[in-house]
C-alpha cells in the first residue's frame, strides 16, 4: 500500500533516505488510512473502473462479472475489483479488532465502546441491506 503511494519497492530505504517530520508522517498515515482502511474504500474498489477513482490502486484488466439473478442478489452492477474490495473490508476490520484488544489491555473504556459503537453500526447496516435484498423493505415480515 504504502509502496504504491510512496512509488517505492524497498520503504526501509526510503526512509532510511528521506527522514520524516511527524507532521508528514501523520498526513501519510491519514491518507493510508482513507484510501485502505474505510467503507468508501471498498465502494471505490467494488464499484469503479480502472478510472481516476481508482487512483490509490495498481491497474489490472477488468473482469467480466457473469450477471447475478435479482432474486438473490442486489443488482447493482459490480465494475471493480471484488477481491480488492473484500480485502479493504477485511484490513478495515482487522484494524478495528486490533484497536478494541489495544483499548482493554491499556483500561481504556471509553475507546472500547467507541471501537464497539463503530463496529455495531457496521452490523447493523449490513443487517437492513440483507433485509432489504431478501424481502424487499427494512422490516421483517409479519
Amino acid at each position: 500500500m504504502s509502496r504504491v503511494l510512496l512509488d517505492t519497492d524497498d520503504l526501509d530505504e526510503h526512509f532510511a533516505k528521506q527522514l520524516m517530520d511527524i507532521e508528514d508522517l501523520l498526513k501519510l498515515a491519514n491518507t493510508l488510512v482513507r484510501q485502505y482502511f474505510t467503507a468508501t474504500a471498498y465502494e471505490r474498489a467494488m464499484y469503479s473502473n480502472n478510472g481516476h477513482t481508482r487512483e490509490p490502486f495498481m491497474n489490472g484488466s477488468l473482469w467480466d462479472v457473469p450477471t447475478m439473478d435479482s432474486d438473490t442478489e442486489s443488482s447493482r452492477e459490480l465494475s471493480g475489483d471484488q477481491i480488492l474490495a473484500n480485502g479493504l473490508l477485511r484490513m478495515r476490520d482487522e484494524m478495528l479488532h486490533y484497536e478494541f484488544h489495544h483499548s482493554i489491555s491499556n483500561g481504556d473504556i471509553g475507546r472500547a465502546l467507541n471501537v464497539m459503537a463503530v463496529s455495531t453500526i457496521y452490523i447493523m447496516s449490513v443487517s437492513v441491506e440483507l433485509t432489504i435484498v431478501r424481502y424487499g423493505h427494512s422490516h421483517s415480515p409479519a
